[in-house]
């Protein structure tokens, strides 16, 4: 069992749910980001695109592809806005997502 496979069944051991992003919402993803997911990213929404009912850390949930891309073209309009403002990376992809804050892929 793999530490994606154990990570999902306590997810479902506790009441959570999710389906998996199709091939084609992966690569459409891919393309909007220009570049590849990395692969442990991949991996996982190919399983889980986002997970409902389960909070990590008590307060972040996993958000789906269409999540993900909403909040890192966020962060991109806000860092060409303010250009001496580096809270933000192109490489960081925010996949934790709490009502405020966000945990990214880096």
């Amino acid at each position: 069992m793999t530490e994606l496979d154990e990570l999902l069944a306590r997810v479902r051991a506790v009441g959570g749910a999710y389906a998996p992003a199709t091939a084609a919402a992966v690569r459409a993803a891919e393309h909007d980001l220009g570049r590849p997911l990395p692969d442990g990213l991949r991996a996982l929404y190919r399983r889980a695109d986002g997970v409902d009912g389960v909070a990590f850390a008590g307060a972040y949930r996993l958000g789906t592809l269409e999540q993900l891309l909403a909040r890192w073209h966020l962060g991109m309009r806000r860092q060409r806005v303010s250009a001496t403002d580096d809270y933000f990376s192109w490489a960081w992809l925010p996949v934790l997502h709490a009502e405020r804050a966000c945990l990214a892929w880096d």
